[in-house]
């Protein structure tokens, strides 16, 4: 999955890693045991309230 996301933006497979931990750690993911991440629903509030105030400008 690393190795998939890297390539697709041109990133290392330990930038990816560092991604993934920097979202885990302010909540916008949580990793299960085989270090697959998930979004959170705050990502996906966040999201949702980021694209709102973007489109009413």
């Amino acid at each position: 999955m690393r190795a998939q996301v890297a390539k697709r933006f041109g990133l290392s497979k330990t930038q990816v890693s560092s991604v993934i931990a920097e979202g885990a750690e302010i909540g916008f993911l949580t990793v299960d045991g085989s270090g697959a991440p998930a979004s959170t629903d705050y990502l996906r509030e966040s999201y949702a309230n980021w694209i709102s105030i973007e489109l009413a400008f």
